[in-house]
C-alpha cells in the first residue's frame, strides 16, 4: 500500500530537510488551534532546555502507555530520580546528535499557552551496524498528550513528514509498542512477519538491540513510493550477506 497524499494537509512540497524545511502550519481542533513548527539541522535550538523538554515529553507519554515495566519505572521521576535523569541525559544526547543529520526531521506542536502537546522525530534508518539504509525513513518517536488525542494530530504529523519525504525515501519503518500497533495499522503499516530470509535477518538484528522485542514491541513497515523495485529488507540483506 502506497501512501495516499491527496487526503493529507499539503503545501505541495518537494522537500528534504536539507533543501526545503517544512513550513510552519496549524492544526485546528475543538480545543483550539495548534501551531506546528519544524526543527532541523539548519534551525538548531539554541538551548539544551529544548532537547530536555522534548525528551521529558516523550518519556512521560511512553512510560504511561507501554506495558513494559522498565518504562513504568520512569513514570514516577521523583521516586526513581537517578534512573530518570540518566535516561533523559541519554535521550538528550541522542536527539542532539540526530538533529545534526540533514535527513532528521523534528516537528513539535504547541497550544496557545506554548505547551507542548505533540511531537514527531524521524530520520534515515541507522539503528544497528547492519540495519541501516538511507532510503528508509525511521520513525523514531511520535506522541500526543491524552487530552488532544482523537483529533488526528499524530496522523497529521506523520503524513506531513511522509508527504515531504516521498521523493527521498522508499519506505517507512518503526518499532511500535504493542498498544500503538492498531493505530499504525490503520494508517497502512504492516508487521514484519519474517516470511522471507531478508525480513528474518532485519528482525533478528533489531532484536539484538531491542530487549523489548517481541514481548512489548512490534516492528512495522510501510512503502512510501515505488521508485525502488527492491524491497528495503532485501537491500539490507544483500548488502550484508553477499552470497544472497
Amino acid at each position: 500500500m502506497l501512501v495516499n497524499y491527496t487526503n493529507t494537509p499539503s503545501n505541495n512540497l518537494q522537500f528534504t530537510s536539507l533543501n526545503n524545511p517544512i513550513k510552519p502550519f496549524q492544526i485546528i481542533t475543538p480545543k483550539g488551534t495548534l501551531d506546528c513548527i519544524e526543527v532541523n539541522y539548519r534551525h538548531l535550538p539554541k538551548s539544551i532546555g529544548f532537547y530536555r523538554k522534548l525528551s521529558e515529553f516523550f518519556i512521560g507519554i511512553f512510560s504511561r502507555t507501554s506495558s513494559d515495566p522498565n518504562w513504568k519505572i520512569l513514570s514516577s521521576p521523583k521516586l526513581e530520580k537517578d534512573i530518570y535523569d540518566k535516561c533523559i541525559e541519554f535521550d538528550v544526547k541522542k536527539l542532539r546528535n540526530a538533529i545534526k543529520d540533514k535527513n532528521t526531521t523534528v516537528l513539535y506542536v504547541r497550544d496557545k499557552a506554548k505547551n507542548l502537546v505533540g511531537a514527531i522525530v524521524t530520520k534515515s534508518l541507522k539503528e544497528t551496524p547492519f540495519v541501516k539504509d538511507n532510503m528508509v525513513l525511521y520513525v523514531d518517536s511520535l506522541a500526543v498528550v491524552p487530552e488532544y488525542r482523537g483529533f488526528n494530530i499524530a496522523k497529521t504529523l506523520l503524513y506531513k513528514v511522509f508527504e515531504a519525504s516521498q521523493n527521498s525515501f522508499t519506505d517507512a519503518f518503526l518499532a511500535a509498542y504493542k498498544e500503538s500497533v492498531p493505530f499504525y495499522e490503520k494508517l497502512g503499516f504492516s508487521k514484519l512477519s519474517g516470511r522471507t530470509k531478508a525480513q528474518q535477518y532485519v528482525i533478528s538484528e533489531m532484536a539484538e538491540e531491542r530487549y523489548d522485542y517481541p514481548k512489548f514491541v512490534r516492528f512495522l513497515s510501510m512503502p512510501l513510493s515505488n521508485i525502488e523495485p527492491v524491497n528495503w529488507c532485501d537491500r539490507i540483506y544483500r548488502r550484508n550477506i553477499p552470497k544472497y
